[in-house]
């Protein structure tokens, strides 16, 4: 009995390793340049065009804000108006 009692002890007392602080973050994502996006901000490509323009809100990219309206008004896609609707509202865009 008193062996297991020394044996619980010294198991509750091995919490493992310490926890790292933070998670690791890979260095090699390189930044899009802001002429790339734009560009892809036009695209014939739904998915390429949403995904330009949840970037350019990311940014806080402000002199996109017309691109952004545009597409939500006019696209044909729905996707692509969603998104530019997510954006205006991470712009905080009341006027739209």
């Amino acid at each position: 009995m008193r062996s297991f009692s020394f044996f619980l002890i010294i198991l509750l007392g091995c919490g493992g390793p310490p926890r790292p602080d933070l998670l690791p973050v890979s260095e090699d994502k390189k930044e899009i340049p802001l002429e790339q996006i734009l560009e892809e901000s036009v695209s014939q490509n739904p998915q390429i065009k949403a995904q330009a323009i949840l970037e350019l809100a990311n940014r806080n990219h402000r002199p996109s804000l017309n691109l952004v309206r545009n597409a939500l008004k006019t696209d044909s896609n729905p996707a692509v108006r969603g998104t530019a609707a997510i954006a205006l509202g991470t712009f905080k865009d009341l006027s739209s």
